[in-house]
């Protein structure tokens, strides 16, 4: 689905259209993009990407969503071919809330 408004900008419409089909694309199980001739690819390299995100869950619980509770997530993705285009995706629940140091980031990289 494609809302009118989206493409009504002819100026912009070779790009708009250029999105849509690597969105198409990827919705399919295709690869919308891929690493080509990058530094180092050429080797046995390894992308890794994380983030912790700090959730309070006081939102969430006065609407009725969870329980009481504050929450920290590490999330991690590391790619696996040289292309960068298959990837291992890994998340855990922090033992403390607040903690940016990632404890558990060692198992997942092994």
């Amino acid at each position: 689905m494609v809302l009118s408004g989206t493409v009504r900008y002819e100026k912009n419409l070779k790009a708009i259209a250029s999105k849509i089909l690597a969105q198409i694309c990827a919705k399919i199980g295709g690869v919308p993009w891929a690493f080509e001739k990058m530094p180092l690819m050429d080797k046995r390299t390894m992308l890794c990407g994380l983030n912790v995100y700090h959730h309070k869950m006081a939102d969430s619980f006065a609407k009725g969503l969870v329980s009481s509770g504050d929450v920290s997530v590490m999330a991690l993705v590391a790619s696996y071919n040289k292309t960068g285009t298959k990837y291992w995706p890994a998340s855990e629940i922090m033992g403390e809330v607040g903690q940016d140091i990632c404890t558990g980031l060692e198992k997942h990289m092994v």
